[in-house]
């Protein structure tokens, strides 16, 4: 049998023209290996002189040889890809082509459904010719790559023991592979081998993926036995043809890039192509289409990660939807939860959110689907793009395994409980009713004395709304939260204290006031009780009082004590923030000095005294004279000193010393332009992120036309968090300036509230809600579409807060 058209999708550089030489005509195997190769350019040259069909056009003109070849074409490109695949499939089922055909049409058909993000056909497709009779007819090469093609489609779909099972079909059938038996069939012009060596060469290349993907399946269903049959092995010569080393450095690259320039807000910053060119992404994508054509999905995996990532490594242009689009779904399919993460971080922050918000309906749509962690991923985003409606049955799918703790996906095994409420507690503020959440959280709280699930219901319960809660399950809740205001429960029992407490039940309240009087208090509680105490009429009691008081001067203490030795703590509650709110709270003078200690002692981490500083600044009314006039004289120790600065402790940047000072008036107008210079000059993003949090600070003390360009210029920043963050303050900034500066910021504040994304127009949004109402009829008034771009915003959040502020009009 001539197996010259298999060896064209599986090793066209073999069978296609050499893209450098000039060829007048190409027979249909030839040119389906150009499409395999993406030698779009040099086929579109053939097809402009009637040699090949063209892949966009109709016509009849062609023989039953050339069809498969139209059809392929059509499946590469995304504006035919369902005409190709549903013409691919059609020829996989007709009897009026070769079998050999068929079978080859049908791996395509598989492909362009995958790459579709629809698994699901592209397993039936493959599976519909697999469980034909034809298969008889079929050599071992052929049946080899048809079970490879099974195994991989299966293991999309996360069923891994039939993958398992596909794949070890393929490596019997590839066993029974004599090359040697092969009739010769022509090669392309100028090759240096034999049709019998370019056999061998596929043979051994389909025999490595079949092992490879054997070996990681069983490892991935817990075989202990697969570890220690692991050896290493060199690589093929057919996956070396395809250039695996070259997409394996791509991919070393583009991790550190893509974690650095689009996950971390501190170091986000132009975004830039791979040096490799146009040429070298060519070749990246018919490496891939290799890996999906063989059915290798480990390879395939890591070809889609890596288009996926390069999608958002783009610079932004027009196209920037539908790439941004395509690069979320090929991390989806690469299962790659990490990626996907930050993919859909960085979509919600500056667009496309229709992209988001699609990828997120398909998940609804397919309720049969199993849902893994890139999945929970997306509806995490999407999670205020979602109708509420549609949250609750989307709750009820994600809890569907009930108190499973263990599942597997692409990425391997990971903590299913705690992914999925983790997304449940990014959809409970969109709920149609909190009392479906309840019951949930009832059932985990009964069956699970997790730590980590625990920490993710304490998360959950302080979205939802407990005034709907039934009397007998408010009785429940007290008596447990009473119950576990010590241990792995505290948290949760900390937030149902505060949400039933703006219901105005304060009997959890009390508890904890109690165990705050005894030696059972902690600083989450006291923490929890200083919240409750700030935004209720609840009281603390004197011994609670004093209890609290104890506890913040000993931590604040100790953290000064410690930093003095060199050594510091990460995470927990901030003991400095705490302290001021409760000085305030209950004003109480020692904590007061000892507060002003830690804020003005050059030795702590600025980001420990970040929060603090910033409650002063913004309530320095409320602060004792004394207590600003030490703050004012020892401001040179607010900041921590350089020689002291590490990159761990002091990697996010704080200006909250340089506000403090603006606000206090302790600095002057040269200082002040000297501060913005440095800070907008500065490489990373997160001094820019500063400055442009201290504009409205800034603009008493230097011009304020000055500061309003500065914010205008930071508007167009490469990064979103520092755009965002002076959108936040154009809206206060209009008020400051004359006129005709007015009208140009209230220009760009239009420009800014039609921007995709939820970061940009959300913070436009809080710029308005901190104006008095005049203020922002004035801006609503004279910004062209204001009024309907906030109404209809796809995003919950900004709608709901536009209706507290303007209500339904």
């Amino acid at each position: 049998m001539n197996l010259r058209l298999l060896v064209s999708i599986l090793y066209p550089a073999e069978i296609a023209p050499h893209p450098n030489w000039t060829v007048h005509s190409v027979d249909p195997v030839a040119a389906l290996g150009m499409l395999c190769l993406h030698h779009f350019s040099e086929y579109g040259e053939l097809a402009r002189k009637g040699a090949v069909p063209d892949p966009i056009k109709g016509s009849s003109e062609w023989t039953q040889d050339w069809k498969l070849v139209q059809a392929f074409g059509r499946s590469l490109f995304v504006e035919t890809q369902p005409l190709g695949s549903s013409d691919l499939n059609s020829i996989s089922q007709s009897e009026d082509f070769p079998v050999l055909g068929r079978a080859v049409a049908a791996v395509l058909a598989s492909c362009a459904y995958s790459d579709m993000n629809d698994p699901e056909a592209a397993l039936a497709v493959v599976e519909a010719f697999t469980g034909n009779t034809v298969m008889e007819q079929l050599d071992p090469l052929t049946k080899a790559v048809l079970h490879l093609q099974t195994g991989c489609r299966r293991a999309d779909l996360d069923a891994y023991e039939d993958a398992l099972s596909a794949y070890e079909d393929a490596s019997v059938h590839l066993a029974d592979l004599h090359t040697d038996q092969y009739e010769s069939f022509e090669l392309s012009e100028g090759s240096t081998t034999t049709s019998t060596d370019v056999l061998a060469f596929v043979k051994e290349g389909l025999a490595d993926s079949a092992h490879l993907n054997i070996v990681n399946l069983r490892m991935k269903l817990g075989d202990d036995d697969a570890w220690t049959e692991t050896v290493r092995r060199a690589v093929s010569r057919f996956w070396l043809t395809h250039d695996r080393g070259s997409l394996s450095s791509l991919s070393r690259w583009q991790s550190k890039e893509f974690d650095e320039r689009i996950d971390s807000a501190a170091r986000l910053g132009q975004r830039r192509i791979f040096s490799g060119g146009a040429s070298f992404y060519k070749t990246l994508e018919s490496n891939a289409l290799a890996a999906e054509i063989t059915g290798d999905w480990a390879r395939a995996r890591e070809a889609r990660k890596v288009l996926g990532r390069d999608r958002f490594l783009q610079r932004p242009d027009a196209n920037s939807f539908s790439y941004r689009k395509d690069g979320l779904a090929l991390l989806l399919r690469s299962g790659d939860s990490k990626a996907v993460t930050r993919a859909v971080r960085l979509i919600r922050r500056e667009g496309p959110l229709a992209a988001l918000q699609e990828l997120a309906d398909d998940i609804f749509q397919h309720s049969s689907r199993q849902l893994g962690r890139s999945h929970l991923a997306i509806i995490r985003g999407a999670s205020s793009l979602i109708p509420s409606e549609v949250v609750d049955s989307l709750i009820a799918r994600v809890l569907q395994h009930g108190s499973n703790r263990i599942a597997i996906d692409a990425a391997g095994m990971y903590r299913l409980d705690d992914e999925a409420w983790s997304v449940v507690s990014a959809l409970t503020p969109y709920v149609s009713d909190s009392g479906f959440i309840h019951s949930y959280l009832f059932d985990a709280v009964n069956e699970s004395s997790d730590s980590l699930v625990l920490r993710r219901l304490a998360d959950v319960a302080s979205k939802m709304d407990w005034s709907v809660i039934d009397d007998q399950s408010r009785e429940w809740w007290l008596e447990w939260a009473a119950d576990n205001l010590a241990g792995d429960g505290a948290e949760l029992s900390v937030s149902i204290a505060e949400r039933l407490a703006i219901t105005g039940d304060l009997r959890l309240a009390d508890a904890i006031k109690e165990a705050m009087s005894t030696d059972a208090g902690s600083p989450l509680l006291a923490a929890g009780l200083v919240d409750i105490a700030t935004r209720t009429s609840f009281s603390i009691s004197d011994d609670a009082r004093h209890s609290i008081r104890d506890l913040v001067l000993d931590a604040m203490r100790k953290k000064r004590n410690d930093a003095a030795h060199g050594s510091f703590s990460v995470g927990g509650i901030d003991v400095i923030y705490l302290a001021t709110v409760f000085s305030h709270l209950c004003e109480s003078h020692e904590t007061w000095e000892e507060i002003s200690s830690c804020l003005t002692d050059p030795l702590i981490p600025d980001s420990d005294k970040a929060s603090s500083l910033e409650w002063v600044t913004t309530n320095l009314d409320k602060v004792p004279g004394e207590v600003r006039q030490r703050l004012v004289i020892h401001s040179g120790g607010l900041q921590r000193k350089p020689e002291h600065r590490n990159e761990f402790l002091d990697w996010k940047k704080s200006a909250a010393a340089l506000r403090f000072r603006c606000r206090a008036g302790a600095i002057d107008s040269q200082e002040v332009y000297r501060a913005i210079d440095t800070l907008c000059s500065a490489p990373d993003n997160q001094s820019r992120l500063e400055c442009a949090r201290s504009l409205t600070l800034m603009a008493p003390i230097v011009s304020p036309e000055f500061v309003a360009s500065v914010a205008m210029e930071l508007a167009r920043d490469a990064s979103v968090v520092v755009r965002a963050a002076s959108a936040r303050y154009l809206p206060p900034l209009a008020f400051m300036v004359d006129e005709g500066m007015r009208e140009v910021i209230l220009s760009k504040i239009g420009e800014l509230l039609a921007v995709d994304g939820v970061d940009i127009p959300l913070s436009v949004l809080l710029g308005l809600q901190s104006l008095d109402l005049d203020e922002r009829e004035t801006i609503v008034s004279r910004v062209s579409g204001a009024r309907e771009l906030l109404q209809e915003h796809p995003d919950v959040k900004i709608k709901k807060l536009w209706q507290e502020m303007h209500g339904s009009d």
